[in-house]
């Protein structure tokens, strides 16, 4: 359990991997791409085509080396990249900038007394929302504050509802997990509308509802992250597949730029890239489908961890002797890496308690009235089997097991 004191004044600090850069000496002229912001959609049909969309918008072809020199785009060793910037090319601040003095949380405890903070999820089971709901509460908690969540599991409809229920409880601010950049944003204005400020984690939304802050991990580096996890994985060459997400998510979107723009440097090729999935169950046949399109797949990236996990065990069911790099940790993805005979070997793991922590604090901020920052970046650190014990144990509080 987290101690409250300890996150209130102070910068988290970032959970230091030094990372040793390879650059494969392979000419290609293909520039680093702007980011689009992903392309929403109202229902999750349209939302899955347009994040399909957006992931194929290089054809394989689009890798291959062409006369000239490369510049490849590698980890920074921060877990921060050197340029942070939103879907639209706006300024973020690092998380470390984010701070809450004891005078802060003693006005808070006078806003709040007893007051309702809502949290709609958009995945309640993943480890990932329940370390970072998890550190946000206990701050909120300590000013205060009744913690009332619901969990959309995955379906932008149910989101919609989900928020019109905590908003019926007249909650003093809402905190969202948005399920699509799209989708979600009728539930934005109707926060809106009932004047409750909006806190938003993970993915940036599409226009037509207003919040406070954006608090997200800076998934464009731990794309990179991943990237290169698979590059020297691999040896720097063959065909690999990139599976992205279902619905359309401006976040997991920079993930799957992040990737391409780090091995497009490279001798590996990107022979499929336009299936997407939604959680483990449900990406197991379609990894299986992919590897029996292309048998000589060396490789594969799965935009989040459920999405790695169902390549997993796909990969393991056919038999196949490839390797699989993803994004973010829970205890199933940090078992496999530990164990280290499965196809997923490697992770970028975003830092959750520092996301938390951090979306506390800037909870109480707005409650307070203060300026806050309107995107705040925490960061990556690459996992693999030489330190995922100790990430684990730094990120859960307890040992890998």
């Amino acid at each position: 359990m987290l101690q409250s004191s300890r996150w209130i004044g102070q910068p988290l600090g970032r959970l230091g991997v030094a990372v040793v850069t390879l650059v494969i000496a392979v000419g290609c002229t293909t520039a680093p791409q702007a980011s689009s912001g992903g392309g929403g959609a109202t229902s999750p049909p349209a939302a899955a085509t347009a994040a399909a969309t957006t992931a194929v918008a290089s054809s394989p072809s689009a890798n291959a080396p062409a006369s000239g020199a490369c510049a490849p785009v590698l980890p920074t060793g921060t877990g921060l990249s050197d340029n942070l910037k939103g879907a639209n090319g706006e300024p973020g601040v690092a998380s470390s900038t984010v701070t809450l003095s004891d005078a802060d949380l003693a006005a808070a405890k006078g806003v709040l007394n007893g007051k309702t903070v809502a949290v709609s999820q958009h995945i309640g089971v993943a480890d990932y929302t329940q370390q970072v709901v998890g550190a946000a509460s206990e701050i909120l908690k300590s000013a205060g504050a009744k913690i009332v969540t619901s969990d959309a599991n995955f379906d932008p409809a149910k989101q919609i509802s989900d928020i019109e229920n905590l908003l019926s409880q007249k909650p003093a601010l809402l905190i969202v997990f948005p399920v699509d950049q799209a989708a979600t944003v009728p539930g934005i204005q109707a926060a809106n509308r009932a004047k409750v400020p909006v806190v938003v984690i993970g993915s940036a939304l599409r226009e037509g509802g207003e919040y406070a802050s954006l608090i997200t991990a800076d998934n464009y580096e731990g794309g990179v992250i991943a990237a290169k996890q698979l590059v020297d994985l691999i040896g720097g060459s063959g065909e690999i597949a990139i599976v992205p997400y279902k619905f359309s998510l401006w976040h997991v979107d920079e993930r799957v730029r992040g990737f391409r723009d780090g091995v497009k440097c490279s001798q590996i090729q990107v022979a499929e890239q336009g299936q997407t999935c939604t959680n483990e169950n449900d990406c197991v046949g379609v990894f299986a489908d992919i590897l029996t399109a292309h048998p000589a797949l060396a490789g594969g990236f799965g935009a989040y961890d459920g999405i790695g996990l169902g390549m997993n065990a796909a990969a393991l069911t056919a038999g196949w002797s490839g390797t699989v790099v993803t994004h973010d940790l829970g205890l199933a993805t940090a078992q496999a890496i530990l164990g280290g005979t499965a196809p997923l070997k490697a992770t970028a793991a975003q830092e959750t308690l520092d996301q938390g922590v951090t979306a506390g604090r800037i909870a109480i901020k707005v409650l307070l009235g203060q300026t806050v920052p309107k995107l705040v970046f925490s960061p990556v650190t690459p996992v693999a089997k030489n330190n995922v014990q100790d990430e684990y144990q730094k990120l859960f509080g307890k040992p890998l097991q």
